[in-house]
């Protein structure tokens, strides 16, 4: 059973460590550099840190895949330990083509109208703390 444990305990060592791997952004730094207008390239695993929220409005492919992503193993990865929030506004889109995960604090929310279009083969997942929230008409 010991080697049990330390087999899985370097497991989720592994996996911790593989949430960082890759090209880390603050999201402070990413609203400043980028926008529906002009995307995100991912050349390979990037890790977004919720330091504030990011806003999308309008139709938007706010990150999309350059040279060297690979769509079998890389993803786009958002995470917060202060539960900061990628918001999608009223009567706007996310037009999503890559594999998203939403892990720790963070969250992924849509407002009334929004939709999340997955493109092709997209798989939208949420892991540890984070949370999918839909705010309701009023």
């Amino acid at each position: 059973m010991r080697r049990t444990f330390i087999g899985a305990s370097l497991f989720l060592l592994l996996i911790s460590t593989s949430v960082l791997a890759g090209v880390t952004i603050l999201a402070s730094d990413f609203n400043k550099n980028f926008s529906c207008q002009n995307p995100f390239i991912a050349t390979e695993t990037t890790t977004i840190i919720l330091n504030e929220d990011i806003s999308i409005e309008g139709v938007c492919e706010l990150i999309k895949a350059g040279s060297g992503f690979d769509i079998e193993s890389d993803r786009i990865i958002f995470t917060a330990s202060t539960g900061n929030r990628v918001v999608i506004r009223q009567a706007s889109t996310w037009k999503l083509g890559l594999t998203t995960q939403f892990t720790g604090n963070a969250k992924l929310e849509k407002e009334p109208g929004e939709i999340i279009h997955l493109i092709d083969k997209t798989t939208l997942f949420m892991s540890g703390n984070s949370r999918y929230i839909t705010i309701p008409l009023r």
